[in-house]
């Protein structure tokens, strides 16, 4: 009695693949209750009627809602022509209830199974998955582009639109076809547990788990890459938001992760592509957990990497204010054309945008804003707006960025070959514009310059002083310089630009550079010969950090 839905299902698909028509599943008043799993078979077409036609899983029914044919035997496969690969397959806005919990969400129904999984070429999913045990959608299959004649081998189509909501694991594992064209992903409460387990840490995703801390992210891109106009992933109260793992090209409009208990967006490998916007917001820090915003790790695909238009990560007063980084780069070849970090209250410490500069290379940040970076970082040291750390020869990274209300505005740890630094900070009392090493560099460029509770610093100065000329004994003055770090020598320059009328000849001066810290440069003058009247000989000092 259980199978006779999923078996008359599976024969009208059957029968569907074999004619080359489509089976439609009409509107019910109820939910159509199947108790095995629903095989897709290779040219299959199930058409429903604008998501009100429904699926749900009966008690008992441990395994995947819908699977296509031969999907046990074809995953992990790395050609996607291999014997018995399906193709041109399609569920058109179908809905699918996986019956995990009660709708009071108070016990678990249906502990084991799984929502869809699909290896498949050329594939049509229009598809919503709610309240599943397992991983609510898994789709794979490689590239490539077949035998010739070209297109009827091509593996490259789709037309795709997912949505799930409330799943056991992962919402969305994207293994793949790549390289296609995706409207948008909309992913909700992975890792999701009834109310009275919901807030118990991290759910361990049996997929991700061993190799992602123990928990468990909404959409998953493993190895694989897709043309995306929208992906946003929420709620996820046992891991993260968006793991893009293993490399792959992403081409997306925007990328959303938002309230995520344990970090919002990951990406790592050989990731390249194009991300006209992404937004990041009230993720992480749930039981003081540690894990930033977004982190970059990507090795850059072919040398190229990722480009990102306008990225934003913002607390927003988010409840668990554990520390954590908001952008944290440890991957080569990220361009950004404007950053907006804003880490929201005292609480919520952690650096705006940190940058090991051993392992990231060619990294450039073009400009934005980065705010209220305050209290002590996961690495023990006050929060900065900009860190960048270095212990070898990492090269290559510009910032160009405005400071506002961050405990130090740059912090430098280790000189590397070359950078360019542009900070312009407005801070208040107790705050810093630098701390750190200073460069040693040539090929270091810094201008960081801002107020501190209403007075100016920089990292580079042009001081004018002047000097009584009626005087032949050494005069010695210290110049208050407001730099952020004590000059060295060579990078401090004094001229003579006004001598007076008097000084010529035998009674030019000597002038030169005595002592310097952080606070004074002490420059001393001396005359052969005085003059009758003091004019005041003018001296231009210019000094660098």
């Amino acid at each position: 009695m259980l199978l006779s839905v999923a078996w008359a299902f599976n024969a009208a698909l059957s029968l569907g693949a074999l004619t080359g028509f489509s089976v439609h599943q009409p509107r019910f008043a109820t939910e159509s209750a199947v108790g095995s799993t629903i095989v897709l078979k290779n040219g299959a077409v199930w058409a429903g009627d604008n998501y009100l036609s429904k699926i749900k899983r009966l008690p008992g029914h441990n395994g995947a809602l819908v699977k296509s044919e031969n999907f046990d035997s074809l995953t992990g496969t790395s050609n996607a022509f291999a014997a018995g690969v399906p193709e041109r397959m399609a569920i058109d806005k179908i809905t699918f209830e996986g019956n995990y919990q009660n709708t009071a969400r108070d016990a678990y129904v249906q502990a084991t199974g799984d929502g869809l999984r699909l290896f498949a070429r050329k594939l049509t999913l229009k598809v919503r998955v709610f309240n599943t045990p397992g991983v609510g959608v898994w789709v794979e299959c490689p590239g490539g582009n077949g035998p010739t004649p070209l297109q009827p081998g091509f593996s490259r189509e789709a037309d795709i639109e997912i949505y799930t909501h409330q799943t056991q694991y992962e919402g969305v594992i994207w293994k793949g076809p790549p390289d296609v064209k995706c409207a948008w992903i909309l992913q909700a409460d992975a890792g999701s547990r009834i109310v009275a387990d919901e807030l118990s840490g991290k759910v361990s995703s049996p997929t991700y788990g061993a190799v992602n801390g123990g928990k468990c992210d909404g959409i998953v891109f493993d190895g694989r890459g897709a043309e995306i106009g929208e992906i946003h992933a929420f709620g996820n109260f046992g891991g993260g938001g968006i793991d893009w793992r293993n490399g792959g090209r992403i081409n997306a409009g925007l990328m959303i992760a938002e309230s995520c208990h344990y970090g919002g967006l990951s990406i790592s490998g050989g990731a390249q592509g194009i991300i006209a916007k992404i937004d990041v917001h009230r993720t992480g820090g749930f039981g003081g957990d540690t894990t930033a915003d977004f982190i970059y790790a990507g090795t850059g695909g072919n040398n190229y990497g990722l480009e990102i238009g306008v990225c934003a990560i913002y607390r927003q007063d988010a409840a668990h204010l554990g520390a954590r980084n908001g952008l944290d780069i440890t991957g080569d070849f990220l361009d950004i054309g404007v950053v907006k970090v804003d880490l929201g209250s005292t609480a919520t410490a952690g650096h705006g945008i940190y940058i090991d500069n051993d392992q990231a290379q060619w990294i450039t940040i073009r400009g934005g804003e980065v705010a209220r970076c305050k209290g002590t970082a996961p690495d023990g040291l006050a929060s900065s707006a900009v860190y960048r750390k270095t212990t070898g020869n990492g090269s290559n990274v510009r910032i160009e960025v405005n400071v506002r209300d961050c405990d130090v505005a740059f912090r430098s740890a280790g000189t590397p070959r070359l950078e360019d630094i542009d900070i312009q900070a407005f801070l208040g009392v107790g705050q810093t514009l630098f701390g750190g090493d200073v460069r040693t560099n040539n090929g270091q460029r810094w201008d960081i310059r801002g107020t501190i509770n209403g007075v100016w610093k920089g990292s580079k100065v042009d001081l004018t002083f002047t000097f009584d000329s009626t005087l032949t004994t050494e005069q010695t003055l210290a110049v208050a310089n407001n730099l952020i770090a004590a000059p060295s020598f060579g990078r401090i320059t004094a001229t003579l630009v006004d001598d007076g009328t008097a000084l010529t000849g035998a009674n030019t001066p000597i002038f030169f550079v005595g002592d310097r810290d952080a606070t004074n440069i002490t420059v001393k003058y001396k005359q052969a010969v005085a003059t009758g009247a003091n004019t005041t000989p003018r001296v231009w000092l210019h000094a660098e950090v």
